[in-house]
């Protein structure tokens, strides 16, 4: 359960600074100078972050650094419950030839792909696995905080688990 835990709130601090995608392969990243930069949307969210969140399991807190890494960008998550870390994930996003966004998360369960679209100033991103479906949405507010929303059906969940699980973060830019 805590594992199921780690990884709903990783992947939502993933998403909520838009989380970590792939492009599905260099190809499809851009050289410097080649033309319109596809990450451009997610330049805003480059530098490191503070956030905190409520989900069915209680109050929780997250320090995330997002940086440019070529075609790529890499979040790279610290998240604390009970005031003790929990789990880092990282994730890596980027674009597909069709202009949307790939996002492949990794954490201590292992790993995930979500599939969106990100503007200058919010994201979609949603999941599906079988009969488990997902989506996170997320917002640049006036102040410059990122303000995501994460839910979950599970066909299956684990014991203790609700079949629908919510989440609501903030997350605030500190450098």
């Amino acid at each position: 359960m805590r594992a199921l835990l780690i990884t709903v709130l990783s992947l939502f601090a993933l998403l909520a600074l838009s989380m970590a995608a792939l492009a599905d392969d260099a190809s499809h990243g851009m050289a410097p100078g080649a033309g319109p930069d596809p990450l451009a949307p997610l330049n805003s969210m480059l530098g490191n972050w503070e956030g905190s969140g409520t989900s069915p399991f209680g109050p929780y807190t997250c320090k995330i650094t997002v940086t440019r890494n070529g075609a790529w960008v890499l979040f790279v998550n610290h998240i604390y419950a009970g005031g003790q870390e929990v789990e880092t994930p990282t994730q890596i996003i980027g674009t597909n030839p069709d202009g949307t966004f790939s996002c492949y998360a990794f954490d201590s369960s292992g790993a995930a792909k979500f599939d969106g679209t990100v503007t200058a100033d919010q994201g979609h991103f949603a999941f599906q696995d079988g009969e488990t479906h997902g989506n996170y949405d997320w917002t640049f507010n006036a102040d410059g905080s990122i303000h995501g929303t994460y839910s979950i059906h599970f066909a299956h969940p684990a014991p203790g688990w609700p079949a629908d699980f919510a989440i609501d973060e903030t997350d605030r830019k500190v450098s």
